[in-house]
């Protein structure tokens, strides 16, 4: 009866979780549909599309899509099915350190409702890394209590898996080889030779993949926007790096300052704190909310252990409770402004050009300039070969411009369609304007008809 009592009372958590994410501000970021649609046309990808990701994930969206098709409602439904597996894992993982249900129950709950706020319901690829993250963080932790060698290859196993989702996760292998060298440092060089080893995976996982894309001729490409973009490349590039502002600083501080009385608390694993915080790496280089969830996860997990202390502590209770308070009346805010069932980037424009084109039945390639590429998987159309977002992280400082260019005049598009330049900075998004491959439309275009109040159809002269 006390099982059934208290699994009943988890289901009840994660339908309150389920209601949120239905009834609020869902994201469909257009990567998620258009390297699927271009891969099952035949676009090879790093030649054809120009994607600084690693290609697991890629790939998976790429059957998934064949299967559910490019509407949001598969999407949405993935997505939310994988934040209620980590709502899972975070009172599984919760449960195992407080062995404590109400404790579990208090640490899912935390993250059901402060997550939606840090922009959870959305389909990106630190989401899907994130129930990674918390397995492989699971059985580092466990061989860090119990020294079970089996434990830790588990854990590089699986974050090496996560590393070939998005490559940010190079911050937590980093965190685990700190842990091992500090903890075994009077044995440095029989320890070197154990964490090569436990490298392996990830060296074997590498390997596939570089034989897979030398079977389509784009290994070099592969290594480009894969590995060295990523890494060496794109933080020299303009407008790649989106630093914090004050009031998105001024959250994540509330959320680590709630976990202050933690430092007073022995039984406290503090070793949970120290990955948040790498975790926070995430966030490095274009800072949004949604990248705070990998860390979030872990600082939820974390709480099950929460203990106010407000006769040794005051201070350190004083400022948790503040910022506690702050930031439920941040996550209101957020809950006042997203309480609706909009889909951002699916939004009736978008839907509307997207039947337009449908409708016009074109064969040849199309170019959407500074538009919306999810409009290509909505109207079954095609852009030019290669294709790549108009970021000027990707199109200046290369021969890329000159690439596209060439394609425009080789692949000829009878139909180019336009979203106007915004006026803002050179760099931000919506007024950057690639200035070859513009003036070439500019030359060679003229408009026809606006067909949505933010999208223009041109035609060739």
């Amino acid at each position: 009866m006390k099982y059934l009592k208290t699994s009943l009372v988890l289901v009840i958590v994660l339908l309150l979780h389920f209601f949120l994410l239905v009834n609020t501000l869902f994201t469909l970021w257009p990567e998620m549909v258009v390297y699927p649609y271009l891969l099952n046309n035949k676009f090879l990808l790093y030649r054809d599309i120009i994607n600084p990701y690693t290609p697991l994930f890629i790939q998976f969206l790429r059957f998934f899509s064949m299967h559910f098709g490019y509407q949001p409602l598969p999407y949405q439904l993935f997505t939310w099915a994988t934040i209620l597996f980590i709502d899972l894992l975070i009172f599984k993982f919760s449960l195992i350190i407080s062995k404590s249900f109400k404790r579990s129950i208090f640490a899912t709950l935390f993250f059901v409702v402060f997550s939606l706020s840090l922009a959870i319901n959305g389909l990106w690829f630190d989401l899907v890394q994130t129930p990674l993250i918390i397995i492989s963080i699971y059985f580092f932790y466990s061989n860090y209590k119990n020294k079970d060698i089996q434990k830790l290859a588990i854990s590089f196993t699986i974050l090496a898996i996560a590393f070939f989702i998005k490559q940010q996760v190079i911050w937590l292998f980093i965190s685990y080889v700190l842990i091992l060298f500090v903890k075994n440092h009077d044995q440095i060089s029989k320890k070197l030779q154990r964490i090569l080893l436990l490298f392996l995976p990830f060296l074997i996982l590498f390997l596939i993949q570089l034989f897979y894309f030398k079977s389509k001729s784009t290994e070099q490409d592969f290594i480009y926007w894969a590995i060295y973009f990523p890494f060496i490349k794109s933080s020299n590039l303009p407008g790649y790096i989106l630093l914090p502002n004050l009031k998105q600083l001024f959250i994540t501080l509330l959320i680590f300052l709630i976990f202050l009385p933690l430092f007073k608390n022995k039984k406290s694993p503090k070793i949970l704190l120290f990955f948040s915080i790498f975790l926070l790496l995430f966030t490095i280089p274009r800072f949004d909310y949604f990248h705070l969830i990998p860390a979030f996860s872990i600082l939820a997990i974390l709480s099950s252990t929460y203990k106010l202390d407000l006769d040794k502590a005051k201070l350190l209770s004083a400022v948790s409770i503040i910022s506690f308070l702050l930031l439920s009346a941040f996550s209101i805010r957020y809950f006042q402004r997203n309480w609706n069932h909009n889909i951002r980037f699916f939004e009736q424009d978008v839907q509307i050009a997207a039947t337009l084109l449908k409708f016009l039945r074109t064969q040849s390639p199309i170019y959407i300039q500074n538009g919306p590429d999810q409009i290509y998987p909505l109207s079954l159309t095609l852009p030019v070969k290669p294709w790549a977002d108009e970021f000027p992280w990707y199109l200046e400082k290369s021969d890329l411009q000159d690439k596209v260019v060439d394609a425009l005049r080789q692949q000829n598009p009878k139909i180019i369609l336009f979203q106007p330049y915004s006026k803002s900075t050179e760099f931000d998004l919506g007024s950057y304007r690639p200035q070859k491959i513009a003036d070439y439309l500019d030359a060679n275009y003229t408009d026809i008809q606006n067909i949505t109040n933010t999208l223009v159809l041109k035609k060739k002269k």
